[in-house]
């Protein structure tokens, strides 16, 4: 049948989709406006499915040549059609209960285990700290080329990997208390790239920065940091054999809200589709030995806590693309 599909507005079930109202016509009527050459004659009833001012669809009967209209029919199809958008609407609202229903039970599951990570790495900070500096001291006092300068080396980096995981895990579970100053995102970024400068040149990892100027907004700049920071890495450590980190920053003039865009994108190995379904989630990580996995769980909370968004992109072989979104706010500072 070629009306499957009806644009809003055009033929007759279109100007009653876009009225939400009853329409007919009988295969000679004028209004009924046939435009394709090998329609056979018709007539038509033409029923919007609508409830609470909700346009759901439309009921398109064909009706042979010479079908004149009938009450009953009529009484019929407006019962069909009201019937359908009670279902659809019910449908919709079950649906949206059972959204907030998860979401709910989510938010409930992180604040347990936020607070559950919490206590715990406010348990084992303490002793950590006191194996790391005893094992700094021994470093400074054992000789050179011994079998007790490695230990105490390796001691002293698995000491230092498992500070940065209760970082992450403190951070995580805290509330995020956001201080908005006037910034530039720009010299941010270029920060974050100076702070890892060493690393990413010992990594052979080129990075090219496309930074026009974007006068200086309102965000929280140490928040912003640790975003870039969790990112920067996770690129990093996709690109084994080195590769391309490519940042790009724009604005974007929305007709409510203008937008910051930050689109930072490495040459790394990629995630998977079904990996990339659950990339926010706490403590999941991609990678094999390493990592909390709250590193893009963490952007995600600074990002909301900004009223900002992060989007992740990523096709296997090809790399990875986050999109950082910040509102465009040019009032004043808290300071």
């Amino acid at each position: 049948m070629p009306c499957t599909e009806i644009p809003i507005g055009h033929c007759l079930c279109g100007k009653a989709a876009k009225l939400s109202k009853f329409m007919y016509a009988e295969d000679m009527d004028p209004i009924h406006e046939i435009h394709d050459e090998t329609m056979f004659p018709h007539g038509h009833y033409c029923v919007p499915i609508v409830s609470s001012q909700n346009l759901y669809g439309l009921l398109n009967v064909y009706l042979k040549k010479g079908h004149k209209r009938s009450d009953r029919e009529e009484t019929f199809l407006t019962s069909v059609a009201s019937t359908l958008a009670t279902i659809i609407e019910r449908d919709r609202t079950e649906q949206e209960k059972k959204d907030l229903q998860q979401q709910l039970a989510q938010a409930e599951k992180l604040a347990a285990l936020g607070r559950f990570t919490a206590n715990i790495a406010h348990e084992i900070r303490n002793p950590l700290t006191s194996v790391g500096g005893f094992a700094r001291r021994l470093d400074k006092a054992i000789p050179k080329d011994t079998k007790e300068k490695d230990y105490t080396k390796i001691i002293i980096a698995e000491v230092s990997r498992l500070e940065k995981i209760l970082k992450n895990i403190l951070s995580f579970s805290k509330e995020t208390l956001v201080n908005f100053t006037k910034n530039n995102i720009a010299d941010t970024i270029e920060r974050v790239m100076l702070m890892h400068e060493d690393l990413l040149k010992e990594k052979s990892i080129v990075v090219q920065k496309t930074l026009p100027e974007i006068p200086r907004f309102l965000f929280d700049k140490d928040l912003i940091i640790e975003a870039l920071e969790n990112i920067l890495l996770n690129a990093v450590d996709s690109m084994t054999d080195g590769g391309t980190l490519t940042v790009i920053t724009e604005k974007e003039n929305g007709q409510g809200q203008s937008k910051v865009l930050v689109k930072i994108r490495d040459t790394g190995a990629g995630i998977s589709e079904e990996r990339l379904e659950m990339i926010f989630e706490p403590f999941y990580t991609t990678k094999s030995a390493e990592g909390t996995g709250l590193g893009l769980s963490i952007t995600k909370k600074i990002m909301e806590s900004l009223s900002g968004t992060v989007k992740i992109e990523s096709e296997v072989g090809k790399g990875t693309t986050i999109l950082l979104s910040l509102p465009f706010n040019e009032g004043k500072d808290q300071r």
